[in-house]
Formats: C-alpha cells, structure tokens, sequence
C-alpha cells in the first residue's frame, strides 16, 4: 500500500533506522537545549505572535466553512443525486455545474 497502512507501529527500540527511539530522543534533545538558559523571555515574547496565528487560522476555517455553504446545493433525495452525477460525467466542463451535496 502507498499510504503505509501494511506497516505496523513498532514501539521496540531500533536504532538502525529512523524510528520512534530517534524521534523521542530528538524531543528529548530539542526540549533540553531549550531549558537550558536563564532568561526564557524570548518564549514568551514568540508565543505571543502565537496566539494572532491561531486566529488567522479560525478565522479562515470559518470564512471557508460559510464560502462552502453559501454555494453548494443540499439535497436529500438520492434519486436527484444520481442524476447530478450523470449529468457532470457527461459534461464537458464539470466545474461549471453548481455543486450538489447529497445529505
């Protein structure tokens, strides 16, 4: 499979290719070097900015969420869903059709 779904997660340590024992030893390492100094202001100051990033990316998530209803089509009826789909494989420019979801 492409996606990795025949592949199991071994929680064994292996230390002959990239494994989850180099991932938390990278944590490890990453978090230790950050502790180190006194003055840890600096975290602050970027996490700062953290929280106006955040925002953005709510704000986008809803703008795209009332985008996305705003035009598209709802219907509960399969036999009219079937039909939409008929209708777009035939087509010669399928984004031109309105999208209907089928709920």
């Amino acid at each position: 499979m492409v996606n990795g779904g025949d592949r199991e997660l071994s929680l064994a340590v292996d230390w002959s290719e990239f494994s989850y024992s180099w991932t938390c030893v990278i944590i490890f390492i990453i978090a230790y070097l950050m502790g180190i100094p006194t003055n840890v202001s600096i975290y602050a100051k970027v996490n700062s900015f953290g929280v106006v990033f955040i925002a953005i990316i709510i704000l986008f998530i809803f703008g795209l969420g009332f985008y996305s209803m705003s035009n598209t089509e709802f219907t509960y009826d399969k036999d009219k869903y079937d039909l939409y789909l008929l209708e777009r494989s035939k087509a010669e420019d399928p984004d031109s059709i309105p999208y209907l979801s089928f709920v």
